[in-house]
């Protein structure tokens, strides 16, 4: 059987390409994540930066060191000419690789290889599995998988498929973790009633109250109802608003009591206290929540 270098070399580059890409995706930056702050906070923070050119700078970079860390994929494709090192030097091989190529890309932290071996055993799987349905041709020995010439068209299509497959599936999962980080459990006091309710971050919020420079939260019409309860002529106060699309118009604001935000809201947590004025929404709030929070909200509970 006679195997060509170039080959291996491109295939396992575009392989490793991906691997990379999908473990940087689902992880995230690097860094100690307790020290920084998460969520709608960090976002802001990174999107900040992309727009700066340090930022710039720094993708460029990062960019590059996919390039690198691919090629070392490439490379070590090669390892297949040798004999085979059995099944625990043949492991520790692949650990130590897999170690150094995520170091030099993300950083020294263990979820990275962690994660990159486990994408790595999803791709194989899902092409193993793609060629299986394909009836392709081939045999397996020291780690490898042999094909013949025949065979290298679907062994691509089994390939792009599985990429496609595990890219919409780390989107999924970076979708949900996004939405994840930007949810709370909200209580919120005002004449003599307390409501929990289902908060949102919104980094788009940046209203306040002239008067007092408090942000300005809005409630779902079903929840401002509750508090208010028909005092909306004593109590309330407008206060103007201008839509990134150029729409104008007034709210009917109100100062309640408290604010408390729990930022877990499975486990509960510990509340802050905010202070902020509220406002009833126009109309239906997104992702199915009763109260939409601004940005310093975000700030403060992830600076705590």
């Amino acid at each position: 059987m006679v195997i060509y270098g170039e080959y291996l070399f491109l295939e396992n580059f575009l392989a490793g390409w991906f691997l990379l890409a999908v473990t940087g995706k689902l992880c995230g930056p690097a860094g100690n994540r307790r020290s920084r702050p998460a969520g709608a906070a960090q976002r802001q923070l990174q999107a900040a930066e992309g727009r700066s050119a340090l930022g710039r700078r720094r993708m460029r970079r990062r960019g590059g060191r996919l390039v690198l860390g691919a090629a070392a994929c490439g490379l070590y494709s090669f390892t297949l000419f040798l004999e085979p090192l059995g099944f625990l030097p043949g492991l520790l091989l692949k650990l130590t690789f897999a170690w150094a190529v995520t170091a030099f890309c993300f950083g020294t932290e263990l979820r990275f290889p962690a994660v990159f071996l486990l994408v790595s055993l999803a791709l194989g799987g899902l092409v193993t599995g793609l060629l299986f349905l394909c009836e392709a041709p081939g045999l397996t020995y020291g780690g490898g998988i042999y094909i013949g010439p025949r065979a290298y068209g679907r062994v691509a299509f089994a390939m792009a498929l599985a990429c496609g497959a595990l890219w919409r599936f780390a989107v999924f999962l970076e979708q949900k973790k996004l939405l994840r980080s930007r949810l709370c459990r909200a209580e919120v006091t005002a004449f003599g009633k307390r409501l929990t309710l289902r908060g949102f971050f919104d980094t788009g919020n940046l209203l306040k109250d002239p008067l007092t420079g408090r942000p300005v939260y809005l409630l779902a019409p079903e929840a401002a109802a509750a508090l208010l309860d028909g005092r909306s002529a004593e109590v309330c106060f407008p206060v103007s608003f201008r839509t990134a699309a150029g729409g104008t118009g007034r709210l009917d604001c109100f100062l309640p009591e408290e604010i408390r935000i729990y930022p877990e809201p499975e486990t509960g947590g510990q509340g802050i206290s905010v202070r902020a004025v509220l406002a009833q929404a126009p109309g239906s709030l997104p992702k199915n929540c009763d109260l939409l929070l601004a940005m310093d909200a975000a700030c403060i509970v992830n600076g705590r």
